[in-house]
């Protein structure tokens, strides 16, 4: 069939319906019920609910616009998480410097201990070294110091003793150091109370003494309150009437 034929043909058959109509209704043409999905498409779109905020949230200024508001909610989480950050930044900077600081404390106290403790030291060094120069000087001294025996007596008197006397020391006053009593009056070379005879050694008699005769010093004779021994000596004592004849 060629392509005239075909034209023809549904021409007839256009022609065929147009003269055949259907029969036109009286009444309204019936009501279409809209199906569920209709009316679902229908109904306008609902909002999604509000997030309710949380206490650590700051408050939000809110567009009416969903993704605004959430683009705008991203901002202030992202500036939160930002701050919060920051703050732990700078509590752990505040803790280091405190441990810092502390174990600086430390080191100075245990710098300050050590030379507390060094200086003790120092101290007891010194005083064992001035200890140490006493003992050597009063060893010195001492083996400096002279000592003579005298010995006393009279057999009358019932005196016999032996005691130390330093060289240039008194006789008397080595006598009551010894706790020897020997007679005395006037101590100071006026009287003949303390005259005794040097019967060996050598002894002294100074210069201050004025009742003592040359002739009885020569004789032995000595005023034990103004002399002193220069060797052992050996002295007979009460020999005042023996001085004063």
């Amino acid at each position: 069939m060629g392509l005239r034929d075909r034209l023809k043909s549904a021409a007839k058959r256009a022609v065929g319906k147009d003269a055949n109509p259907r029969p036109a209704s009286s009444g309204p043409p019936p009501a279409v019920r809209p199906s569920a999905a209709a009316k679902a498409a229908a109904k306008p779109a609902a909002a999604p609910p509000a997030r309710e905020a949380r206490e650590d949230e700051p408050a939000i200024a809110r567009t009416g616009d969903h993704k605004a508001d959430l683009k705008l909610e991203n901002r202030v989480k992202a500036a939160q998480k930002r701050e919060a950050r920051r703050q732990r930044r700078e509590e752990k900077e505040a803790a280091e410097e405190a441990e810092r600081l502390q174990l600086r404390q430390q080191e100075a106290a245990r710098r300050a201990e050590a030379a507390k403790a060094k200086q003790a030291a120092l101290r007891d060094e010194a005083a064992a070294v001035l200890q140490a120069a006493a003992a050597a000087a009063a060893e010195a001294g001492r083996a400096a110091v002279v000592e003579h025996t005298v010995h006393v007596y009279h057999p009358d008197e019932k005196i016999d003793a032996s005691f130390p006397c330093e060289e240039g020391e008194v006789l008397l006053d080595a006598a009551a150091r010894a706790g020897v009593e020997l007679p005395q009056s006037c101590l100071n070379g006026g009287c003949f109370a303390c005259a005794g005879r040097v019967e060996s050694g050598e002894a002294v008699m100074s210069d201050d003494q004025y009742v003592m005769e040359q002739d009885k010093i020569d004789e032995g004779f000595y005023l034990l309150c103004c002399s002193t021994v220069k060797s052992d000596v050996r002295i007979l004592t009460h020999q005042e009437d023996q001085c004063s004849i």
